[in-house]
């Protein structure tokens, strides 16, 4: 299985500036990859930068982070910064490799990972069980509803069910 560093970030505005009928916008910028909350239309984007590009954020705190998002979206939108700044209403920065515990953010397949799920997917002594988005087997990998799924799913088997 192969695993990647991302760091994401959240911000809700007070007014949308995109199209309402947008779901994804992509770049070059440090924060390539936004993303809209379609079907609902809430003001509320989400960056995130993966892989080498995450890499070279990593260090920074979080308030910087965000100051490289709205970077992000200002060249995006061709809007100001300090537009930006006045329509935020809230923000939120997960950046996994930094936390104490975290050392990536995000999962992806690789020719081996198919054994690696059977295998994964076995309890260890009917103690240990795994589960998670890496692990889901299906249509939408790499997605919250895959995690949960597989979650459910695991809880199934460990209620014998």
């Amino acid at each position: 299985m192969g695993i990647g560093k991302v760091i994401k970030v959240i911000v809700r505005f007070k007014e949308m500036f995109w199209k309402k009928d947008a779901g994804f916008f992509f770049s070059e910028e440090a924060f390539p990859t936004w993303w809209t909350q379609l079907p609902d239309k809430t003001p509320l984007l989400t960056g995130w930068a993966g892989g080498p590009k995450a890499a070279q954020l990593e260090h920074h705190n979080d308030a910087a982070l965000l100051e490289i998002a709205l970077q992000s979206l200002s060249h995006i939108f061709d809007i100001p910064v300090s537009e930006l700044k006045n329509n935020l209403a809230a923000s939120f920065v997960a950046n996994w490799q930094a936390a104490e515990t975290g050392l990536y953010g995000y999962s992806y397949s690789t020719l081996e990972s198919a054994a690696a799920r059977r295998l994964l997917r076995e309890p260890v002594n009917h103690a240990i069980w795994f589960c998670g988005e890496a692990l889901y087997e299906g249509e939408d990998p790499g997605t919250v509803e895959a995690a949960l799924v597989s979650g459910k799913d695991v809880a199934g088997r460990m209620l014998g069910g």
